[in-house]
């Protein structure tokens, strides 16, 4: 059942954010090639966060975009991390110890119904079985305001364009990899993520936000079509 699916999904996050947490910033944030995809995020998101606004960085880690968020979003916002690890949390609080961190799981906000006015998913929906994401996104809808927003970005399955084949498509690919390995972006190896660790199908990821929760889709943008 739906129980033991998201008891499972826990488990496996818990184990790998422990081997990770240590690391995570460094792994996934430093290098030149993740720190343009995290500017970019949380510039379209502060397109969309206005003075005093209440935010939650669902599914935070250990802050991996808060150095981001400090200097792009207004000073006067109201920002709380949620996060399943206990180990990403401790990550967070050495990195901001007076800020609001809360352990907590897609299913279970620590939150109050109506308390933010943004919730952002920063490439976390896609650690969660497709059984359990239409539960994740009427949580998330309880803790935002009726006018509230959610903003999100994930990996794509398809529709990219190493996926078209031919000889620049390869061309661009092994470029990529050749620059993954000069910047030292993927050089460690990383524990199994499990079973419910997969990227989206676009059209399928859209169609159970439109037919399986309250939210309507506003806007998508691809970015990093390689």
């Amino acid at each position: 059942g739906l129980g033991d699916v998201y008891k499972r999904q826990e488990q496996t996050e818990k184990e790998n954010a422990q081997q990770m947490a240590h690391r995570y910033n460094n792994d996934y944030l430093e290098p030149p090639i993740m720190q343009e995809h995290a500017s970019a995020f949380v510039k379209y998101v502060s397109q969309n966060v206005k003075p005093g606004d209440r935010v939650l960085d669902l599914g935070c880690a250990s802050a991996t975009l808060w150095g981001h968020f400090k200097k792009l979003l207004p000073d006067d916002i109201t920002l709380v991390g949620v996060d399943l690890s206990p180990e990403m949390l401790n990550q967070a609080r050495i990195q901001f110890p007076k800020c609001d961190f809360r352990e907590g799981s897609f299913l279970d906000i620590p939150s109050k119904d109506a308390e933010f006015d943004v919730v952002i998913v920063s490439s976390a929906f896609h650690h969660i079985n497709d059984l359990l994401l239409p539960d994740s996104l009427k949580e998330i809808s309880r803790v935002m305001d009726e006018h509230g927003i959610l903003i999100g970005r994930e990996p794509l399955l398809t529709g990219r364009l190493g996926d078209r084949g031919g000889w620049f498509s390869g061309l661009l690919m092994n470029l990529r990899h050749l620059v993954y390995r000069l910047t030292h972006t993927r050089e460690y190896p990383e524990p199994d993520p499990g079973i419910d660790h997969h990227a989206y199908n676009v059209l399928d990821f859209l169609d159970i936000i439109n037919s399986k929760s309250t939210f309507q889709v506003e806007n998508i943008e691809f970015r990093n079509p390689i």
